[in-house]
């Protein structure tokens, strides 16, 4: 084995060392697939319409945020999850608005047809009225034709023909009684006396007939008094 060489004067002073030299950098970390954050947006990616879901960045510690922006997966979903649910609010805003206009729709065409009802239904009072009117008048007009034949109406006619009948009767008697008072049997023989008969003969079949017609009226008006006339009591 050979010896090593003894060291030389000046052999301790150390010869400058080269700088070393630059290194790159780390490529950015990228979140474990057990980290919460990246669970998280995961999550969000997988389910982008669960709105529970949604990671909510003024709860996040400063570390999770720091996590958050160096994982451009994360960022990346996180991104499509909003936008996915700007999509959904926009159908659903879409549907909403599709829902408003039918519904308009709707109530514009019950506002026609309502005014279409309403200006039939006032054609129909207009014309029930018209008619109500003209049935008054023939009603008015009915009534004022039925009423000679009310029991009232009769009844007042029979007890005034009764008292015409017994009037017209006692006036002829008196006619007669005061004729044969001027002339007292006065007159020349068989003529006259013939005469005299003819006249008296006449004057007894007028009354009699008068008095006929006053009984007969005379017996009606106190049935209908009595309640015996059928029909009208």
């Amino acid at each position: 084995m050979i010896p090593a060489r003894p060291p030389k004067p000046g052999d301790h002073q150390t010869l400058p060392q080269r700088p070393p030299k630059p290194r790159a950098p780390d490529p950015p970390t990228q979140a474990s697939p057990r980290s919460p954050a990246y669970t998280q947006a995961h999550n969000l990616h997988e389910r982008p319409s669960a709105a529970a879901s949604l990671p909510i960045l003024a709860d996040l510690q400063e570390e999770e945020m720091a996590r958050l922006l160096a994982d451009p997966e994360t960022l990346e979903a996180l991104y499509l999850t909003h936008s996915h649910t700007a999509q959904a609010r926009h159908q659903q805003h879409l549907a909403l608005l599709q829902q408003e206009q039918a519904l308009q729709a709707r109530i514009t065409t019950l506002h026609t047809q309502a005014n279409q009802q309403y200006k039939q239904a006032c054609d129909a009072v207009s014309a029930a009225r018209a008619k109500e009117d003209l049935w008054n008048r023939e009603e008015r007009a009915m009534y004022a034709a039925l009423q000679p034949t009310t029991a009232d109406a009769l009844f007042t006619r029979l007890q005034a023909a009764t008292t015409d009948a017994e009037k017209m009767s006692e006036a002829l008697l008196a006619s007669f009684l005061e004729g044969e008072v001027m002339s007292p049997g006065g007159g020349e023989g068989d003529a006259a006396t013939e005469a005299s008969g003819l006249a008296v003969g006449a004057f007894m079949k007028e009354y009699r007939q008068l008095r006929q017609v006053y009984h007969l009226r005379s017996e009606k008006l106190a049935r209908w008094k009595e309640g015996r006339v059928g029909g009208f009591r």
